[in-house]
């Protein structure tokens, strides 16, 4: 009796495994709006789309406050377009906010926030819709005062930095690197040295953002693009509140080391 047992729970688990359990990789077909894959609160989803094909994901919320968070990336890595959105609808499939977060740049990779209100427990539908290229996908919903940060496509935390101490490294074409650091109110200076690892003259072309404490709201402060061996290039940005603040800086051209100095603006 008890070797049949084992046999029919053996068969029974090979079974589970053949159909599939639950998985928030991805991998299936994607779902259409009257079928949306279930999905929930703090959960991070993960889902590659070809061009203009759509996936529908169904999530219950109780009231209160919400964060969206989606990041996106091109699957071939390459700096060229990035196309997408992320509608909210209701249980009904009845749109509440289109593009609530909308992709439409030149990059190889990006995060897209979106803040709102529940003012009553409900189930909506999120739609993720990819325009161009193939891209994967990262989307966690949190409530808007969780502290936790949700790394960058699942992976990259921003690294600490100081006021006045600056921090450098190496980037490869098509990289980027995150720093993060508290800042009270204020106007700051950043300050990047780019400088060719093969110390050819050639293109140098990259970009310096300021994020939230997110990672979203990212604001362009400033850009390399020049035939040089060398550059150093300054910005100014403004701080209203007393926050955490992530710094990217992303590569375009070839290898470069790079240096960053952030240090309060003179008055």
């Amino acid at each position: 009796m008890n070797a049949i047992r084992r046999d029919k729970i053996l068969r029974l688990a090979f079974l589970l495994v053949c159909v599939g359990m639950p998985t928030l990789t991805g991998k299936a077909q994607p779902h259409g709006l009257d079928n949306p894959e279930p999905f929930r609160l703090g959960d991070t989803y993960k889902m590659s789309l070809y061009e203009n094909e759509e996936h529908h994901l169904k999530i219950f919320l109780p009231a209160g406050g919400f964060k969206v968070i989606l990041d996106t990336r091109r699957i071939d890595g390459k700096n060229s377009n990035l196309q997408g959105a992320l509608s909210i609808l209701n249980s009904a499939g009845v749109v509440i906010n289109k593009d609530a977060i909308f992709l439409n740049l030149v990059g190889f990779d990006y995060r897209g926030v979106y803040a709102f209100n529940q003012r009553t427990p409900a189930t909506l539908i999120l739609k993720l819709a990819n325009k161009t290229f193939k891209q994967k996908y990262w989307l966690t919903v949190l409530k808007e005062s969780e502290p936790s940060f949700i790394p960058f496509f699942d992976e990259i935390t921003p690294k600490p930095m100081d006021i006045d101490l600056p921090v450098s490294g190496t980037l490869d074409k098509d990289a980027s690197v995150y720093y993060s650091v508290r800042l009270a109110r204020g106007d700051y200076k950043a300050t990047v040295d780019f400088a060719l690892t093969s110390n050819e003259k050639t293109n140098l072309i990259g970009y310096f953002f300021t994020l939230d404490g997110d990672g979203g709201k990212r604001e362009q402060v400033l850009m390399f693009n020049e035939i040089n061996n060398s550059s150093r290039r300054s910005g100014v940005f403004s701080v209203r509140a007393e926050s955490r603040m992530i710094f990217k800086i992303q590569n375009i051209g070839y290898p470069v080391d790079y240096k960053l100095t952030i240090e309060p603006s003179a008055p």
